[in-house]
C-alpha cells in the first residue's frame, strides 16, 4: 500500500525536506505550491557548502559530475544567509600538489570568476572557506573580505603565476578575525603574508617554491599565538627559519616540516633549533633525508609531550632511531611508511601505542609484530598493508588477544597486498566483535596529520 505524503502535516515535511541533498532540494519545488514553500524553509538547517557527489545527490559512479556559475548563484540564493561553511577547493594530494581530478566531488565550469562575489552577496554570514582555482581572482577576493568580515578559517589554494603581493597584503590585513589560514601559491615571495593578524592560531604554507626564507621567518616571528605550523614542500630551510620557529615553542602543539625540505645539509645543532617545544604534540617529518637516528634521539630529548609522530620515507632511519621513539611514554600515533631499514623489534616497546602505520617497511618482520599485538593493550590499527611476509599468524594472535583484553577495545588490521589465508581469517574472526581484518587493496587508507 503506498503512502500518501501528502497527509503528513507541515513540520514533518520540513523536518524530512531539511534531510535531502541539493538536487532533491530543488526538485521538489515543482510539486505544489505548499511543498515548494516548505522546501524553501528546509534550507534554514543547511550549514556546510561543498562539492561532494553525495551533498549534491549526484550518483557516485558518475565519471564526471559538473556545475556552472549560475547554478549555484541558485543554489546560493536559497542557503548562502544559513551558511556557515564553504568548501569549492580542490583536493591536496599527500605530498602537497593538487589533485587534478576527483571523480568524488563535482566540479565547476563556466564563468568561474564571478564564482566569489555570488559568494560574497549571499553568504555574509560565513566563517569558513576553502577555495582553490579556477574560481580565485583579486575582484572577487576584495569583494569576499568587504561582505564577510566573520571569517576565521580560510584555504587559498592558486597556480597561478601573476599575482600582485601588495594587492594579496591589503586583502590579508582585512582578515581581522582570521584564526586559520592554510595557502598555496607558487609565483610569490611570501612578504604579503606579513598582514596576517597576529593572532593566528594555524599556518599550513603548501609548495611555496619561490618564497623567501627572511619574509616566512618575518612571518612566524609575528605570530604569538602560533599552535599549528606546516611548511611543506619547501626547497631550503635555514637556520634563520629554525630559529624564527624555535621562538614559537611556548604555544606551538603542532609542527609539519615535509615533503622533501631541503635540510639535508642540516647539522645536528641546528636540529635543536626545532627540538625545544615543551608543548609539542605533533610531529611530521615524512620525506626528508636529514631526519637520522641522531635527530630522532634529540627530539625525543627535548619534546616531552609527543604523541603524534610521521617519519615515514626518512631512510635514514633505523632501528636505533625507533628505539628513542620507544623512550617516549606519550607516544600514541606512529606513522612510519616506507623505512627499509627497520625490522620492527622495538615496536613492542611501544606499550601506549595506539596507532601504527608501517606500510611497505621490506625489513618489517611478522614476528615483531606480533610482540606489539600481545604488549600494547591500548591498540586500535595496524596497518601493515604493502609488506612482503605472510600475515596469518598475525591474524591469529590479534584474534587472541583482543578476546582477552580487559578493555574492551577493537583492534583494526588492515592487511592489503599482503598474503594471508582468506577462509582462515574467516574462521577465526566468526565469533570475535573485537577485532576486524581489512583488505585495504582496493580502498587504501590515508593518514594525515592536519
Amino acid at each position: 500500500m503506498a503512502f500518501n505524503f501528502l497527509r503528513l502535516n507541515d513540520d514533518c515535511l520540513l523536518h524530512i525536506f531539511q534531510y535531502l541533498p541539493i538536487v532533491d532540494k530543488i526538485k521538489i519545488e515543482r510539486v505544489c505550491h505548499r511543498w515548494r514553500e516548505l522546501s524553501l524553509q528546509s534550507w534554514s538547517k543547511f550549514r556546510k557548502f561543498n562539492l561532494a557527489l553525495s551533498t549534491w545527490g549526484f550518483p557516485e559512479n558518475d565519471r564526471f559530475t559538473y556545475v556552472d556559475a549560475e547554478i549555484l548563484k541558485q543554489v546560493l540564493n536559497r542557503c548562502g544567509r544559513f551558511l556557515i561553511e564553504i568548501d569549492i577547493c580542490k583536493r591536496f594530494n599527500q605530498d602537497g600538489t593538487i589533485r587534478r581530478k576527483d571523480s568524488n566531488r563535482v566540479h565547476i565550469i563556466g564563468a568561474t570568476r564571478d564564482i566569489l562575489k555570488i559568494i560574497a552577496n549571499s553568504c555574509t554570514e560565513i566563517e569558513i572557506i576553502f577555495i582553490s582555482d579556477p574560481c580565485v581572482n583579486l575582484p572577487g577576493l576584495r569583494a569576499l573580505m568587504e561582505s564577510c568580515p566573520k571569517i576565521v578559517k580560510f584555504c587559498f589554494v592558486s597556480r597561478k603565476w601573476i599575482w600582485d603581493e601588495d594587492e594579496l597584503s591589503e586583502i590579508f590585513a582585512k582578515m581581522v578575525n582570521l584564526k586559520y589560514f592554510k595557502f598555496s601559491c607558487n609565483n610569490i615571495t611570501g612578504k604579503c603574508l606579513e598582514k596576517l593578524p597576529i593572532n593566528l592560531e594555524e599556518l599550513h604554507l603548501m609548495r611555496m617554491i619561490h618564497s623567501s626564507s627572511t619574509a616566512i621567518s618575518n612571518v612566524i616571528n609575528r605570530l604569538c599565538k602560533l599552535k599549528a605550523l606546516t611548511i611543506d614542500s619547501y626547497p631550503t630551510i635555514n637556520v634563520e627559519l629554525l630559529r624564527a620557529i624555535g621562538s614559537r615553542n611556548e604555544n606551538l602543539q603542532a609542527l609539519r616540516l615535509s615533503g622533501y625540505v631541503g635540510l639535508d645539509y642540516i647539522k645536528k645543532e641546528e636540529v635543536k633549533e626545532i627540538a625545544r617545544f615543551e608543548n609539542l604534540r605533533m610531529l611530521d617529518f615524512q620525506h626528508n633525508s636529514y631526519i637520522t637516528d641522531n635527530a630522532l634521539k634529540t627530539l625525543a630529548f627535548y619534546c616531552q609531550k609527543i604523541q603524534y609522530i610521521n617519519i615515514s620515507n626518512c631512510f635514514e632511519i633505523t632501528e636505533k632511531g625507533i628505539a628513542h621513539l620507544a623512550t617516549k611514554p606519550r607516544l600514541e600515533n606512529l606513522i612510519a611508511n616506507g623505512l627499509t631499514k627497520v625490522t620492527g623489534e622495538n615496536f613492542e616497546k611501544m606499550i601506549h601505542l595506539k596507532i601504527l602505520v608501517c606500510r611497505n617497511c621490506h625489513r618489517l618482520k611478522e614476528e615483531n609484530l606480533c610482540n606489539l599485538v600481545r604488549t600494547s593493550m591500548n591498540l586500535e590499527k595496524l596497518d601493515a598493508s604493502w609488506n612482503k611476509f605472510n600475515v596469518n599468524n598475525l591474524i591469529n594472535i590479534a584474534n587472541q588477544v583482543t578476546m582477552s583484553r580487559k578493555a574492551k577495545i577493537i583492534l583494526k588490521l588492515f592487511v592489503g597486498h599482503t598474503n594471508y589465508d582468506a577462509d582462515q581469517m574467516s574462521t577465526s574472526l566468526a565469533t570475535n566483535p573485537f577485532f576486524q581484518v581489512i583488505d585495504s587493496s582496493a580502498n587504501d587508507c590515508i593518514w594525515e596529520i592536519f
